[in-house]
């Protein structure tokens, strides 16, 4: 699997650069300890590697360097997701999905990659690369209607969206996962979760329905700050 080949190259590499700087603390406290801190520092370093090779190529995309269709790896799915009972798959963001989030419809044009019925949200760089983070700290997460069971390529029949607190003008902005979809990335076919959107909309309506949903003995709400 092309995503576990890279997984277990670049976690090798972060467990062996993280293995000194642990080494006395981990004798001290037993290798329990160890196995722990240099685990989590080997993810750490790991997504950080990630990370920076999703922010290269969405410039690269952004820039019309690369028109493939394609799907980026943004990074692991993040803990508190996992905890929710997300599984622990690639999360990835259509090539697509990146040009349209980022750009407005005047930009498009002016790239002459303009496509009607696309909708164009604005949001420039800074927030499509950063968008792991607001992965890992999200205002709630709610319930979403079912994806298109009936759409190619496959989507999942299971969606949440992330509601995180950074939009402007009292909006929101939303991010859209559909769960364990089969995607290919760097020509590969391989089960992932899809960041399937990022657009900025007033939520009342959406956190409304979440509410109703959850009152009715449904789920509606999967995850919620407490501030």
């Amino acid at each position: 699997d092309f995503f576990m080949y890279n997984f277990e190259r670049i976690l090798d590499q972060a467990n062996t650069e993280t293995s000194t700087e642990t080494k006395n603390t981990a004798e001290n406290s037993g290798v329990k300890r160890q196995n722990s801190i240099e685990n989590k520092a080997a993810y750490g370093t790991a997504q950080t590697k990630l990370t920076k090779e999703y922010r290269a190529a969405v410039d690269r995309v952004l820039n019309m360097q690369d028109t493939t269709a394609d799907n980026l790896v943004i990074g692991y799915t993040p803990e508190l997701m996992k905890d929710m009972g997300m599984p622990a798959l690639p999360f990835v963001i259509g090539t697509g999905h990146v040009y349209s989030a980022a750009k407005t419809e005047a930009e498009a044009k002016k790239d002459g990659n303009y496509r009607k019925g696309v909708h164009y949200h604005g949001l420039g760089d800074t927030v499509v690369k950063n968008i792991y983070e607001q992965l890992q700290d999200p205002v709630m997460i709610i319930a979403a209607k079912d994806a298109n069971g009936n759409a190619s390529p496959l989507r999942s029949t299971h969606s949440v969206v992330a509601i995180v607190d950074i939009g402007t003008a009292n909006n929101s902005l939303l991010l859209p996962v559909e769960i364990t979809a089969e995607r290919t990335v760097d020509g590969q076919q391989m089960d992932v979760n899809v960041l399937s959107s990022v657009y900025e909309k007033k939520v009342s309506g959406l956190v409304s329905e979440a509410i109703a949903l959850e009152n009715s003995g449904d789920v509606g709400i999967y995850y919620a700050k407490k501030e």
